[in-house]
């Protein structure tokens, strides 16, 4: 459970939520693109608010403001907010097809790509994840033949396809051994120039390794903002969380 939760996500940052194992790590991250309502007896109260150039977009339904024309802010459709919020879970979930197919369905059935554009998209996103040197002779093959570490940046290539401005990423290198977690890290760190990255560790090495925030949660609220150039050493953050 959440509660008494302030806190703001500055663009083209890496934010990193640390902490004990429920501690609300994860809960607070779903918070974001609205994955908790798919959890039977979820509720919540509140509101997220998501700026995009000169907009603010609330992310939640407002039961007190029904007619749109009085909102104070535009509302943003669920499945909007999901094209805009993509997320990449601990163990990767590549689809049981051809790695073209885990990107180029999402392309076309959620994204709504013409056609004629989803081959290049596939290619732009499986390039900018460092896969395509690695797999484009194998893009028709399954998807399940691929290492830990490339199903993962498989399923972060899918993500960002779409185009979001926010990744959403829950510990995702938890899964992976040293090596594929180095790329995987190095990636994110390239990817942050130009998205918003909010993500879960579960290791404050790399939480101090990536972070320009780190924000350690306690019992479902946040007890700490911490800059980067605040360099608290590992065993500091230990004690802190």
């Amino acid at each position: 459970m959440l509660h008494d939760i302030t806190v703001q996500f500055l663009r083209h940052n890496i934010s990193v939520l640390v902490g004990r194992s429920g501690s609300g790590k994860t809960t607070l991250l779903r918070s974001i693109n609205r994955l908790n309502e798919e959890f039977d007896g979820c509720t919540t109260k509140g509101q997220v608010y998501f700026s995009t150039g000169d907009k603010c977009h609330a992310l939640y339904p407002d039961p007190d403001q029904h007619n749109l024309t009085h909102q104070k802010h535009d509302p943003l459709s669920l499945t909007k907010l999901r094209l805009q919020v993509g997320m990449l879970f601990q163990t990767p979930n590549v689809f049981p097809v051809s790695v073209y197919k885990n990107i180029a369905l999402p392309l076309a059935l959620v994204g709504h790509c013409p056609k004629a554009e989803v081959q290049e998209r596939v290619r732009q996103a499986l390039q900018l994840v460092g896969l395509w040197t690695e797999i484009q002779d194998s893009l028709h093959k399954s998807a399940h033949r691929l290492s830990g570490g490339q199903q993962q940046r498989l399923c972060l290539a899918r993500a960002l396809a779409l185009r979001p401005e926010v990744l959403l990423l829950d510990e995702p290198t938890a899964s992976l051994d040293v090596h594929a977690s180095r790329h995987i890290e190095d990636l994110l760190i390239s990817l942050a120039e130009k998205y918003t990255i909010i993500m879960v560790s579960h290791s404050l090495t790399q939480a101090r390794r990536l972070g320009q925030k780190i924000m350690v949660c306690t019992q479902g609220e946040i007890t700490h903002h911490l800059d980067k150039h605040e360099q608290l050493s590992t065993q500091e953050l230990e004690a802190l969380v």
